[in-house]
């Protein structure tokens, strides 16, 4: 049973989790929740090991999310070798204050190739949710993962988002483009907003969110390559199409962090 082999941060919660879990969360780390830049291998390397790279406001999102959603597993599922990076990913869950009562699985063949397929799928085999929500970016296979789960088990909702720091026009850092009905974000604002007009988190965590995290992201210089910032410098969003959204009570906010955005994403 994969269950048995599962590290776990909160040993005492694994039955309640897998009991009660109608939603299942499955996060990819690098470039999704940690600043890596796996298309570069120099940075990749020296990335590995800082604990304190994460995308601004994700772990405070997923903590909301948790929070409005409690019959809910979450696992971070990635193609990181476990032997190398175990430690280092359970440190930058805990320390950033990720959910830490998840799963964090690795991959223990640096060869397995179907690795995070075969997980995903004994996941949801095993939890058997009413919903999953995959959330992952566009360095590598995300998006073509994502893609066979949800052509595996077409009786369950799927929600498919993918972290959009990579552009398909990049020559050198070339992203990955998304696959029929995955939708696209490129900061935790955006992620917010699809969550709330899904109805996954609360008007009122929303708008905590929003009123915390868009002036830090509105302030951020461009230049940044460390720590918990929105658009590392190496980021390249401009396949993310820009929406106007109007958010009542929040018009002149949101349309400081759309500006914000646009002038990032645009080139």
């Amino acid at each position: 049973m994969l269950l048995k082999r599962w590290i776990l941060f909160s040993i005492i919660g694994l039955s309640s989790v897998v009991v009660r879990a109608q939603t299942l969360v499955v996060v990819d780390i690098d470039d999704t929740l940690k600043v890596a830049h796996v298309l570069n291998a120099a940075d990749s390397i020296a990335n590995s090991g800082k604990i304190k790279n994460q995308f601004l406001g994700m772990a405070k999102l997923l903590r909301m999310f948790k929070e409005d959603n409690s019959e809910m597993a979450i696992a971070y599922v990635s193609n990181a070798p476990e032997s190398l990076m175990h430690n280092s990913h359970r440190r930058f869950i805990e320390i950033n204050g990720f959910p830490d009562d998840g799963f964090l699985l690795l991959r223990e063949n640096v060869f397995d190739g179907s690795f995070k397929v075969r997980v995903i799928r004994q996941l949801v085999n095993e939890i058997m949710p009413a919903k999953v929500i995959l959330i992952g970016d566009n360095a590598e296979k995300d998006t073509l993962i994502y893609e066979q789960i949800q052509k595996d088990f077409p009786q369950i909702p799927i929600l498919t988002l993918i972290h959009r720091v990579y552009s398909v026009k990049n020559k050198k850092d070339t992203g990955k483009p998304l696959q029929k009905d995955q939708m696209g974000y490129v900061t935790s604002v955006d992620l917010a907003v699809i969550f709330s007009r899904l109805n996954m988190i609360s008007r009122d965590h929303f708008q905590q969110f929003l009123n915390e995290e868009i002036p830090r992201i509105v302030a951020e210089p461009d230049h940044l390559e460390e720590g918990e910032i929105a658009f590392p410098k190496w980021m390249d969003c401009r396949d993310q199409m820009v929406r106007r959204f109007k958010m009542p009570g929040q018009k002149d906010l949101f349309a400081q962090y759309q500006s914000r955005l646009k002038k990032r994403c645009t080139r």
